[in-house]
C-alpha cells in the first residue's frame, strides 16, 4: 500500500469528555429537578396549585398522566438503550426514571381510589328509611332524554334525582314518566343565567316527605336546596358550577365549586343533614375540592373515586370524575356508588346508595 492510498485518519474531537464524576452529579441534578416537577404536576393541590390554568386540566385525567408518562417512559429508555456508550446516558435514564415515577404514583393513586374508605357502610344494607338512593345525571340538554332518564332512575330506586343541565319541564316529564310514575316525584328547579344550560332540576320522591325551596347561593350555572317540611329529613341540593375556562373566569370557578361543595356542611339553622350531589366541574384533585370541610365523597368512599364522569365517549377510567355526591359523614355512610350511562350527554351518571348509621350492619 502506497502513502496516497491510504485512508485518512479520522478527525479528533479537540473538546474532552466530560469528567465521570461531572456526568454523575448531572444525572443526579437532572433527576431531583425531574423528581420535583413531577410531584407538582402530580399533586398541584398539595402545594396551592390546583387552581393554576393549564395544570388543573391536565391533573384532571389521571388516566391520560398513566398512559402519557408510561409511553415517555418506554421511549426515553430505548433512546437510553442506544447511547449506552455516551457519557449522557444517565441523564436520559434519569428522564426514564422521572416519567415512568409519574406513571406508577397516579396509577397508586387511582387504584387507592378504588378501595372503599371507612366512610363505607361496614355491611349489606335493606331498602328503607335509613336509606337514601341518589341519580344524578348531567343530561347535557336533554341529551340523555326523560325516558332514559326515568329509566335509569327506575332501575336504581331513586329516592333523589339530580340533574343538571335539565329544564323543569323536562324534569316534569320525567317524573310523570310511566316507570316512575309511583315514586311521586316532586319536581324542583332553578336557572341562574339566561338559557336553557344553566338550569338545574331536582326530583324528591314522596317516600322522602314534603320539601319546599330554599334560596342557594350562586354556583355558576344552577342550584336548588330543598329542606322537609316537617323537620327530620336531610336538605338536599342539586348543583352546577361553571367551568374552568377563560370565558366564565378562573377565580369564578374556584369560588362556584367552593360554594357547591359547602353546601354539604349545613349550618345550624338548616337543621338535619346535607346531600349534595351534581356536575362540579372538578375533580379531587383541583383545589376547591381538596379539602372538602368535614364532607365526604360519595364515589371516593364507596372504591368509584376512579370512575370517569367526563366525557364520556371515553372508557371510565380515562375521564375526569367532576361529577360527584357530597355528604355529611356525622348523618351518613355510603352503602354503593358507580356510574351508569345512557343517551348521547357528554357525562355519565352517578348512583349512590346512603345509609344513615342506624341502618348499617353492626352499627
Amino acid at each position: 500500500m502506497t502513502p496516497s492510498s491510504a485512508a485518512a485518519p479520522a478527525p479528533v474531537d479537540p473538546s474532552p469528555p466530560p469528567p465521570r464524576g461531572r456526568s454523575r452529579w448531572l444525572t443526579v441534578v437532572v433527576a431531583l429537578v425531574l423528581l420535583a416537577v413531577a410531584a407538582v404536576l402530580t399533586f398541584p393541590a398539595t402545594f396551592g396549585l390546583g387552581a393554576v390554568p393549564g395544570l388543573l386540566h391536565l391533573i384532571s385525567f389521571r388516566g391520560w398522566a398513566v398512559v402519557a408518562a408510561g409511553a415517555v417512559a418506554l421511549l426515553v429508555a430505548v433512546v437510553a438503550l442506544l447511547r449506552r456508550r455516551h457519557r449522557d446516558r444517565g441523564v436520559w435514564w434519569a428522564v426514564a426514571g422521572a416519567a415512568l415515577a409519574v406513571a406508577v404514583v397516579n396509577a397508586g393513586v387511582l387504584g387507592f381510589r378504588s378501595v372503599p374508605t371507612a366512610n363505607a357502610a361496614p355491611g349489606p344494607v335493606s331498602d328503607g328509611p335509613s336509606t337514601v338512593t341518589v341519580l344524578e345525571y348531567n343530561t347535557e340538554g336533554g341529551a340523555t332524554t326523560p325516558a332514559q332518564i326515568a329509566r335509569l332512575a327506575a332501575d336504581a330506586g331513586a329516592d333523589v334525582v339530580a340533574l343538571p343541565e335539565t329544564t323543569g319541564r323536562m324534569a316534569e316529564k320525567i317524573a310523570a314518566d310511566p316507570a316512575v310514575a309511583d315514586r311521586g316525584y316532586q319536581v324542583f328547579a332553578h336557572r341562574e343565567q339566561p338559557y336553557e344550560g344553566a338550569e338545574t332540576s331536582l326530583l324528591v320522591a314522596a317516600s322522602m316527605g314534603q320539601y319546599r325551596m330554599l334560596d342557594t347561593p350562586s354556583v355558576g350555572l344552577g342550584a336548588v336546596r330543598v329542606v322537609p317540611v316537617v323537620s327530620g329529613g336531610p336538605t338536599l341540593a342539586a348543583v352546577h358550577t361553571t367551568p374552568p375556562t377563560s370565558d366564565f373566569g378562573y377565580d369564578t370557578w374556584t369560588r362556584t365549586v367552593a360554594a357547591a361543595a359547602a353546601l354539604a356542611i349545613p349550618t345550624a339553622a338548616d337543621g338535619g343533614s346535607a346531600i349534595v350531589a351534581g356536575d362540579f366541574n372538578a375533580t379531587l384533585d383541583h383545589q376547591p375540592l381538596h379539602d372538602l370541610g368535614g364532607a365526604v365523597d360519595a364515589a371516593r368512599a364507596a372504591g368509584a373515586g376512579a370512575q370517569g364522569t367526563w366525557p364520556s365517549d371515553w372508557p371510565v377510567l380515562l375521564g375526569a370524575p367532576i361529577d360527584h355526591l357530597l355528604f355529611d359523614p356525622a348523618d351518613w355512610s355510603v352503602a354503593a356508588a358507580h356510574t351508569v350511562q345512557s343517551g348521547a350527554s357528554d357525562h355519565r351518571g352517578l348512583v349512590v346508595e346512603l345509609v344513615a348509621p342506624a341502618a348499617g350492619a353492626g352499627r
